[in-house]
């Protein structure tokens, strides 16, 4: 019974992925064009130099970027990277406005670990 929950949890989150992608590539395509080459990375650190420098997109108005102070230095995995920034794309602030959001086992500001 669990393998069968967790494969339906398993394609319903990958049908929001989905969604969010389709919903972020319409409304920002610079947007989600930094969240492809920044989350194709499968090593994402923070802290990190690569989680803290980001991607920029096809503006230099779209940027993402990752801030934490792990200790030690906690591992994203890719498809949270897309899922949680497809997200924010996808369902929060206009075009221009920082979107900030707090994950991982804290939530503070300044830590995803």
């Amino acid at each position: 019974m669990k393998f069968i929950a967790s494969t339906v949890a398993l394609a319903l989150a990958s049908q929001a992925l989905a969604s969010d992608s389709a919903t972020c590539a319409t409304k920002h395509p610079s947007i989600a064009n930094a969240i492809g080459k920044f989350c194709q990375n499968q090593s994402i650190m923070v802290p990190s130099t690569y989680a803290k420098d980001g991607e920029i997109g096809l503006t230099k108005h779209a940027e993402i970027w990752i801030k934490g102070n792990c200790s030690p230095a906690q591992w994203v995995p890719q498809q949270y990277c897309f899922s949680q920034f497809y997200n924010m794309c996808a369902n929060y602030g206009a075009f221009g406005t920082v979107e900030t959001r707090k994950y991982g086992e804290s939530k503070s500001p300044s830590a995803l670990c």
